[in-house]
């Protein structure tokens, strides 16, 4: 399948998707044109269908050095961003899972922002600490990155003040480094949004792909059908939540996190949407995705919605 005609096929689909969402859809598809390409994905060529790769990431410095791209191309790949599909799908027929996975990895690329974020100061040391029951910044350094707002940045509550700040910087090395080891707080934070992430986006690009059938009529209606019908926990436990609340603002969150954060980029839209319903079904997504979230993470967000619900 010409990478081209892939690009134009998942075009028409996202579009619609997203103007079913009450947005414009034409708007979405044009707003980030990021390049696509059929790749050789190395270690992951046999787990991953497709990869998104931020723009100046070290992985996707990794993924150029390793194929033999011209120097305008890998200007161009570095500076904007790139979607891998896996080549296992160049010399196939257009199939439900090449469009799947385009779609998926698109949704990915449309996120990326360029962010002025904290930064520790050194890449072997976490940007934040987790002490005390609380996430505090460690140092009051900021670095221009790009970042997808949904699983690279901390979304949570996060003690920034003048005072602790300086109390960290003040620390050694070595003593930031026993820090960052104290609890699994922060590392469980992240993995736990990368699981929500991963669980949306997928279940966005399934229903995506089956509105374009015609077989459903309304996003709600997809969703309806995998909660009854889907053996994917992951497809399940989501599509459970959204039906539970009747909207489609988790969707909408994916497609524009921004507008969603409340101009804090570390504001945790997912966290203050859910309520102590959904909690068994969250259960359900960590349980189907390949990832260790510790019990007292758990616990954590079980107390902090349910004091959100009362």
């Amino acid at each position: 399948m010409d990478i081209d005609k892939l690009r134009k096929i998942t075009d028409i689909m996202i579009a619609d998707f997203v103007n079913k969402l009450g947005l414009n859809g034409k708007v979405y598809v044009s707003s980030n044109p990021c390049p696509i390409v059929y790749g050789d994905l190395g270690a992951f060529k046999r787990v991953l269908a497709g990869r998104f790769y931020t723009a100046e990431s070290p992985d996707l410095k990794t993924f150029l050095e390793m194929n033999n791209y011209s120097k305008e191309d890998q200007k161009k790949y570095l500076s904007e961003g790139l979607v891998v599909i896996n080549d296992y799908f160049k010399d196939n027929p257009l199939s439900k899972n090449s469009l799947i996975t385009c779609i998926h990895e698109r949704y990915h690329a449309n996120r990326m922002i360029l962010a002025n974020i904290p930064y520790s100061g050194n890449e072997d040391i976490p940007d934040y600490f987790h002490t005390n029951g609380r996430f505090v910044q460690n140092n009051d350094e900021k670095v221009d990155t790009y970042i997808d707002p949904a699983q690279e940045v901390l979304l949570s509550s996060i003690d920034q003040s003048k005072d602790v700040i300086n109390d960290y910087k003040k620390l050694s090395f070595e003593e930031k480094d026993d820090l960052q080891f104290e609890n699994d707080m922060f590392s469980d934070k992240m993995s736990f949004q990368q699981a929500i992430d991963e669980a949306l986006i997928d279940l966005m690009a399934k229903i995506t792909y089956e509105i374009a059938t015609d077989k459903f009529s309304d996003i709600m209606e997809v969703t309806d059908y995998l909660s009854k019908h889907s053996k994917n926990g992951s497809y399940k436990g989501m599509s459970n939540i959204i039906l539970r609340h009747h909207d489609l603002e988790l969707f909408k969150w994916m497609i524009d996190p921004i507008s969603y954060q409340k101009d804090d980029i570390h504001y945790d839209f997912f966290s203050n949407y859910i309520t102590t319903d959904d909690l068994n079904d969250i259960k359900t997504i960590i349980e189907s995705e390949d990832i260790h979230v510790g019990d007292n993470f758990l616990d954590n967000l079980t107390k902090e919605v349910s004091k959100k619900s009362k």
